[in-house]
């Protein structure tokens, strides 16, 4: 039988949710104009996409996600194509162990 430390459960779950929360707040930032860009580091499948698309839902700001594979001279005629929203670019390096988010209100 496996005994269970609630209390290493409880300080995982807090970390988690202020992980959570400070990505939000990073996306609430862009979104409202407080900043121009931000950038995110982590392993694949954390909900960093996830959680800045649903604080861009919530929030009603229009927002594209785009492969971020592209020219210089693409991503600029792209950035002209969405004067209105913020960009979310995934991933910025497949190579490395860790999946990169970079979001930008234009």
């Amino acid at each position: 039988m496996i005994a269970l430390d609630n209390n290493s459960d409880d300080r995982l779950l807090e970390s988690f949710e202020q992980k959570l929360q400070l990505i939000r707040d990073r996306a609430q930032s862009v979104a409202l104009r407080y900043h121009t860009a931000a950038y995110l580091v982590g392993r694949p499948g954390t909900s960093k996409t996830f959680t800045v698309k649903e604080v861009l839902n919530r929030l009603d700001i229009p927002f594209v996600v785009r492969n971020a594979r592209m020219t210089p001279m693409g991503l600029f005629d792209f950035l002209q194509e969405h004067p209105e929203h913020v960009i979310v670019l995934e991933p910025l390096d497949v190579k490395n162990a860790r999946t990169r988010s970079v979001w930008k209100s234009v």
